[in-house]
């Protein structure tokens, strides 16, 4: 009931603001002289509704010379999924779910193994804060730990979690994946054990970053960087894999396509807001082969989500909503607001962002430090997306290798490894005991 009586008062709150604002924009119009108002709306009319604009006027005229609205389809990347509707029918002609989006996809195994890295460091954290959960949460970690070596051991064919995973690019790359956690489960499981055993004597974040992420050994010779890399880099290449897989062949006009970005990944609602920080950016235009043309492409992170996307067949009004006022919206608005006189003013040249390491064409797939470099850049920024650690480079590697996954060479899966070394040694499969 307490939490029935907050909910109803901060609606009545929020309900009693937006009359206030809706009143107080009432009276600042009934307080401006009507023929300034008439002359205000004259040029856009957005406030009245009118569509009787000039600026609407405009907008059509140049729709009939230019065709900038030509039919074609409507792709929405909206939350982890990938939706294109014809734009005859409004049917749903392809789709796929990356991800957490797909309980099978593989997403949260390699992930689960890419998260022990940090949790080491944050437990270290912890300990120099004087927090006495730092040892609970190892003792935790590694009890979890080697529980998902035992189910990365099964041995009996078809049954292993990847052999259930509905990633064409995990079971291509089975072996090499089930070596890498067994061997981040044996190589954390040693360097917990070890730890507690001194009762975390010297145990600090430039320990773990020394001694673990980056240490070598007799028998741990791949630091486990190298792991915390490969496993991004096998999210990566499942992910764009199976968008390609989905949307190739379909028969898609990319170069009338009407393409609206508002994905959401994780707890970072700042990142991949704009094309050089949302890996998804490049890939739906390697996958067009250059037919989708970057003004063709919007980032709305305002615009509704609507509840009918991703069934069979989208409602004309949602279909209107996605194609007329979100898309059509935005493609208008700069080619309306700068042919006319505006034209004979010089434009502003914003050069992008610079190559960055972890980016396609600039980072090897053997430069397992340039992706961490990524991932702390990714971590440390509200603008970017953690997937942007290897996202830029996985898409841009396998269009060069013609969407060809066993072509890839995968940073810290089949890349990446000390000299002398071709992948996980098999020795270091069996957790340490105590």
């Amino acid at each position: 009931m307490k939490h029935l009586l907050v909910k109803m008062t901060t609606c009545n709150v929020v309900a009693a603001l937006l009359t206030i604002n809706l009143s107080s924009h009432a009276q600042e119009q009934n307080c401006v002289p009507q023929p300034f108002m008439d002359l205000y709306h004259d040029f856009t009319g957005v406030h009245d509704g009118s569509s009787q604009t000039i600026a609407q006027h405009l907008a059509d005229a140049l729709e009939k010379k230019e065709q900038m609205g030509a039919a074609g389809p409507l792709i929405l990347v909206i939350e982890s999924g990938i939706y294109v509707y014809d734009h005859k029918t409004r049917k749903l002609i392809a789709s796929t779910s990356l991800r957490s989006d797909d309980p099978k996809s593989g997403f949260y195994e390699l992930t689960a193994i890419s998260h022990v890295g940090p949790a080491i460091a944050y437990l270290a954290n912890l300990k120099e804060l004087g927090d006495p959960y730092w040892r609970k949460g190892l003792e935790k970690l590694l009890c979890d730990i080697e529980a998902v070596a035992q189910v990365n051991a099964v041995a009996t064919e078809h049954e292993h979690w990847i052999d259930q995973s509905s990633s064409a690019a995990l079971k291509l790359h089975k072996t090499a994946v089930v070596n890498m956690v067994d061997y981040a489960c044996s190589s954390a499981s040693n360097y917990i054990h070890s730890v507690l055993a001194s009762d975390g004597k010297a145990f600090t974040a430039d320990a773990v970053s020394r001694d673990f992420f980056n240490a070598k050994s007799k028998n741990y010779p791949i630091p486990f960087k190298n792991v915390m890399v490969g496993t991004f880099a096998m999210v990566a290449l499942s992910d764009a894999c199976t968008a390609y897989s989905a949307l190739s062949n379909k028969g898609i006009d990319w170069s009338s396509a009407k393409v609206l970005i508002q994905f959401h990944a994780g707890s970072n609602y700042g990142g991949g807001l704009t094309k050089e920080s949302n890996h998804l950016y490049p890939l739906l235009r390697l996958m067009s082969k250059g037919q989708l043309s970057a003004d063709r492409i919007f980032f709305t992170p305002y615009a509704q989500i609507r509840p009918a996307l991703g069934q069979s067949e989208l409602p004309v009004e949602d279909y209107d909503y996605y194609t007329r006022a979100v898309w059509y919206h935005q493609y208008a608005r700069p080619r309306v607001a700068v042919s006319g006189s505006f034209s004979a003013v010089p434009d502003i040249v914003v050069p992008g962002r610079p190559p960055l390491p972890g980016d396609g064409g600039y980072s090897k797939a053997s430069a397992i430090d340039d992706f961490m470099m990524r991932m702390k850049y990714s971590l440390g920024n509200n603008t970017e997306l953690l997937s942007n650690t290897i996202g830029f480079w996985m898409s841009h590697e396998l269009s060069s290798k013609g969407w060809d996954a066993s072509a890839v060479a995968i940073p810290g899966v089949t890349a990446g490894f000390p000299r002398g070394l071709s992948g996980y040694p098999l020795s270091a499969h069996t957790p340490s005991t105590p």
